[in-house]
């Protein structure tokens, strides 16, 4: 078994944690379309990605 992480920037609140990238959320509605993917639509692979959910992160320091 294997699995592969997509990820992106980081948001601008989750910078100062010491880290460089994130997990890229897919949203629900579009996990099946990428799971199965049609061979000729990379568009649409692309808009799934263009179209990510936007999660708010905090963090706090450990003691």
């Amino acid at each position: 078994m294997s699995f592969a992480a997509i990820t992106d920037e980081l948001p601008p609140e989750a910078e100062s944690a010491g880290r460089d990238r994130c997990i890229m959320p897919i949203k629900p509605e579009n996990i099946e379309a990428w799971l199965n993917p049609e061979a000729s639509s990379l568009d649409a692979m692309y808009a799934i990605l263009d179209g990510k959910d936007l999660p708010y992160y905090e963090h706090k320091l450990a003691a």
